[in-house]
């Protein structure tokens, strides 16, 4: 990612520097850069002025180690670059890299041409496509699509840059399959029917939205979806996607997008939903089975209340007045409701209740 942003900087940067005779610029809340390769690639026509602004205190004693040039001069104040500004000499070109938009005084500096976060991601996508090997229709296509603002407004600005590195750094071969392996890069399921054939870029928008929105799916989960997922999982413990949906769910990270597939969470997905019968039944106004239960509590990291509900079952259990006869015992705590169907054989019971429970 930060390859592509110094290449993307720079060449806004120098491009403003050769045609224009203002007195510098900003760039305000983007990531940082190679300063160091971003200034020994500036050309020096003027003498560069670098402010900055907004900077914590380890960011800055890195940046005092920067080598010193005659071409260029840091500073680290606002009252600084007010200074330079008002001064005013035409033969210096000030750069403010912004942190911190709520500095004293920074509103003095906002006449300044700025470096947009919406103009790093347009260039950073042309940019790729000009140091890609030879393109085919759809990844050209592709990243046409990548800087439309819809799908901006959809994408992280950081993963992008980092997609597209990705893709610059593949080879002739290697790059039809990367624009589908990396998609987790950009927050989406892995593809591999992503940019095959040759998709126009209204059908790799859909795609883009269509994926998009199943990742938001997974990691916002409905209450009834992840019962519906618990107990497909307690039927198919060794199905690793609902396992993934579920993790992804409690702590999303591209790490796990990695390793899931669009068409298999789609299928599982599918699969989660429990199949009508002819006649719907009733609800039961009751709790859920031990079994179902514990999955749950899992599920929704509440591990703890697990040994709570053994606990109360062997009291119950144990303490209810007629043990020679079956029932079902309904246990709530914090919110969760259990069944638990009790035998006359009361000490059989909890063995396999406690059993089922763990």
């Amino acid at each position: 990612m930060r390859t592509l942003l110094t290449d993307v900087i720079i060449s806004i940067v120098a491009d403003k520097l050769k045609k224009d005779n203002s007195f510098g610029l900003s760039i305000i809340n983007l990531p940082d850069i190679d300063f160091q390769r971003f200034l020994s690639e500036m050309p020096h026509n003027k003498l560069l002025e670098l402010y900055f602004l907004g900077y914590d205190e380890q960011s800055k004693r890195i940046l005092q180690q920067l080598p010193r040039a005659e071409e260029y001069k840091c500073f680290y104040s606002v009252e600084e670059a007010e200074e330079s500004r008002n001064l005013g000499s035409e033969d210096i070109f000030r750069i403010h890299f912004i942190k911190n938009t709520e500095l004293e005084k920074l509103s003095s500096l906002r006449w300044y041409d700025k470096i947009s976060m919406e103009q790093v991601y347009k260039n950073s996508c042309k940019l790729a496509l000009d140091k890609l090997p030879q393109t085919n229709n759809a990844i050209r296509n592709f990243l046409q699509v990548l800087g439309r603002k819809d799908i901006r407004a959809l994408l992280n600005f950081e993963r992008v840059l980092d997609y597209l590195e990705a893709l610059i750094a593949a080879n002739e071969m290697q790059l039809p399959i990367v624009v589908n392996s990396e998609l987790y890069r950009l927050g989406l399921l892995v593809d591999d029917g992503f940019a095959v054939g040759s998709p126009t870029r209204d059908q790799l928008i859909k795609k883009i939205k269509d994926n998009h929105s199943i990742v938001r799916r997974i990691s916002n989960l409905e209450q009834k979806e992840r019962q519906n997922i618990s107990s497909f999982l307690a039927k198919n413990p060794d199905n690793s996607v609902v396992r993934l949906i579920l993790e992804y769910y409690r702590t999303p990270s591209i790490e796990l997008l990695k390793q899931l597939q669009l068409s298999e969470v789609e299928k599982c997905l599918k699969a989660a939903v429990p199949t009508s019968g002819t006649k719907p039944k009733t609800p039961k106004k009751s709790g859920s089975n031990p079994t179902v239960a514990s999955s749950q509590l899992i599920f929704d990291g509440k591990d703890e209340l697990i040994d709570e509900f053994i606990r109360q079952a062997e009291k119950d259990i144990d303490d209810r007045p007629e043990n020679n006869k079956s029932c079902i015992k309904s246990i709530e705590i914090d919110g969760v409701k259990i069944d638990i169907p009790v035998q006359a054989s009361t000490e059989r019971l909890v063995e396999m209740t406690v059993s089922n429970m763990e």
